[in-house]
Formats: C-alpha cells, sequence, structure tokens
C-alpha cells in the first residue's frame, strides 16, 4: 500500500521488536494489528501511547465484536481503528490526514493565534482542568469546560473547519469530535504554554 508513497516504512515481526525499533529509531506512526504473537496490539499500543505520546496509533483488527477492540476503544490507544479487510485508498487518506492533523495543531500559525489571543488570569486552572479531562477520557465535562472559555472554543472551532478535517463544525462538542482526544491534548498544551 505504501510502495508508491514516500513514507519510510518499517516493519517488526511482534509487538517487542516494534518496541525495540520505536527505541531505535525516530517514529512518527505505529499500524499495529491487534491479534499478534508475543505482545497484541492493544499492549504494544498502550505502551506507545505512555512512552511515546508523540507517536500517531492506528490499530487494525479483524473482530471489532471481541472485548481486545472494545478495550481499546475505552482507553484511547490509537487515534484511528480500522476492521479489516480494509480499502487501501480510504487507509493511505486516514494516515494521510493524521499527518496532516498533527502538523496544523502543531504550525507556527496557530501558535501565533493562540499569542494573539492574550492572556486571561483564569486560564492556567482552566487548561490543567481541560488536560485532567482528557487524560480522563471524560469528553462531555471536556466540552463544558472548553465552552466556559470563548477564546479557546472559538479557536477549536475554527481549527475544526480547517481544510485539514474538511467538515464545517458549529459546535464545540462536533469540533472536539472530530479532532479526538489525543490532538485535543496538543490543542490545549500549546494554548496553555503560549499563554502563560
Amino acid at each position: 500500500m505504501f510502495l508508491d508513497t514516500d513514507y519510510e516504512i518499517y516493519t517488526a515481526e511482534n509487538g517487542m521488536e516494534a518496541l525495540k525499533l520505536i527505541e531505535a529509531t525516530e517514529i512518527d506512526m505505529v499500524i499495529s494489528d491487534m491479534r499478534m504473537p508475543i505482545l497484541d496490539g492493544y499492549k504494544l499500543l498502550s505502551i506507545v501511547k505512555e512512552k511515546y505520546p508523540k507517536i500517531i496509533r492506528i490499530i487494525l483488527s479483524g473482530y471489532a465484536e471481541e472485548k481486545p477492540m472494545f478495550r481499546a476503544l475505552l482507553h484511547n490507544v490509537a487515534k484511528l481503528y480500522v476492521f479489516k479487510p480494509w480499502n487501501n485508498n480510504e487507509l493511505l487518506d486516514n494516515v494521510n490526514k493524521l499527518f496532516a492533523d498533527d502538523i496544523v495543531l502543531n504550525s507556527a500559525d496557530l501558535m501565533n493565534t493562540v499569542k494573539d489571543m492574550g492572556c486571561h488570569s483564569h486560564m492556567t486552572a482552566n487548561c490543567e482542568k481541560m488536560i485532567t479531562l482528557i487524560e480522563e477520557e471524560n469528553m462531555d465535562a471536556l466540552v463544558d469546560e472548553i465552552e466556559s472559555d470563548e477564546d479557546i472554543s472559538t479557536l477549536l472551532i475554527q481549527v475544526g473547519k480547517s481544510a485539514v478535517y474538511g467538515v464545517m463544525p458549529n459546535t464545540v462538542r462536533q469540533a472536539a469530535n472530530y479532532i479526538g482526544l489525543h490532538n485535543l491534548k496538543s490543542f490545549i498544551e500549546n494554548v496553555f504554554r503560549y499563554r502563560l
């Protein structure tokens, strides 16, 4: 699938080999099967999420109804869940979009917009609370907290409307759902950093 792309691809026979590869090589994305010998996809991506949170994670599964996939969804171990059989073109498009998302959320333009918004005295506590809610995967409370800050709400909807996502969210909840928890954390951390 990646032969005609510019991506540099590394492969591993199992999850333990993948971890060794990640330790020795700069990796931007891990695409893992759920069912693997020695270390399954859930355990592998859980370790990657903990030790290398900047790495984008995708999980492939042929048995979506079983407990491991439900557990992976519950604990947000991946940014994208792909069920077998998949369409190569769609998967490649999604890989490209995930990299584009990452670029937008860490772009100089976004950082400059955040700087231009100024600083509010209540912002530090709000951002810390938002990050905690992201880590707890409490989307309802997170949306309420974001909506309590007009500047962040406006900026989040603008990011959601960017060409990368190709959607037109009208609410904070829609934008948050499109962007996802992993990217929301990067977004909030950057807002927090530049508002101090």
